[in-house]
């Protein structure tokens, strides 16, 4: 992800009981423009042979809602 600009930190998601990646991570940049680039990157992306899907961080409050809303079409 460096090659997009200056990163602030890098996360990898771990199972705490395997302390295996769960398959997930987080990267914050030091600049949002940063970041933009480096999700309009798409599927070119990739990391020891896997494609990356890359997304933007959601909000505590967005999760929420998402979560709420998949509970609705449940019902």
């Amino acid at each position: 992800m460096s090659q997009f600009g200056r990163i602030f930190y890098a996360l990898i998601c771990v199972d705490k009981l395997t302390e295996h990646s769960k398959g997930t991570g987080f990267v914050k940049f030091v600049n949002k423009e940063d970041a933009d680039t480096a999700l309009k990157a798409g599927t070119e992306l990739t990391l020891m042979g896997n494609v990356l899907d890359c997304h933007p961080a959601l909000e505590r409050n967005e999760i929420q809602k998402k979560a709420e809303e998949k509970k609705d079409k449940r019902a």
